[in-house]
């Protein structure tokens, strides 16, 4: 593992994850097209702020909501790595109740 892989931010295509993507000075960022290549490394951090937003009637293919929220997750806690962040910024305008927050 070279020096600059010791960090893994998801979600890096808009939101908390590229803010912290772009931040964060010779961190991976991962997408959906690298996802595969990016996991077979290892890293010291996983800061996980993907997802997929879809929500109750308005989702519109399953298995990519199941692998965007659940398998997804599952690969990155596989992977090998010394610290995990799970954070995620989806309901922080949301006035109701939903999954992602109460």
């Amino acid at each position: 593992m070279s020096s600059t892989n010791r960090i893994l931010v998801t979600g890096v295509t808009s939101g908390l994850g590229k803010y912290i993507y772009e931040n964060i000075p010779d961190c991976v960022g991962m997408t959906r097209e690298n996802r595969h290549y990016v996991l077979k490394d290892e890293y010291d951090l996983i800061i996980h702020c993907a997802f997929s937003s879809e929500r109750g009637n308005d989702i519109t293919d399953y298995f990519e909501y199941i692998d965007s929220n659940i398998l997804l997750t599952n690969d990155l806690v596989n992977t090998k790595h010394k610290k995990f962040v799970y954070i995620s910024s989806v309901a922080v305008y949301d006035e109701g109740y939903s999954n992602y927050k109460n």
